[in-house]
């Protein structure tokens, strides 16, 4: 027997934006659609606020606030 059992897509894009040398500004949006679910569209903006801790060649470890 053939049947599906999940038809489910996802995806998302980021963006962020350095506006002085250790803080930075970013956005970002979440695409969802889940046959199974009923979930035409689920679409889940977000941004904030971020701050480069440790940011050199080798390693950047960063810290943001975002609102979803």
């Amino acid at each position: 027997m053939k049947a599906t059992t999940a038809n489910a897509k996802r995806g998302g894009l980021a963006y962020n934006l350095d506006f002085l040398p250790r803080w930075f500004v970013f956005g970002s949006v979440d695409l969802e659609n889940d046959q199974f679910q009923s979930l035409n569209l689920r679409f889940a903006p977000a941004g904030g606020l971020g701050y480069h801790v440790v940011r050199d060649e080798r390693t950047q470890f960063d810290l943001s606030a975002e609102r979803r």
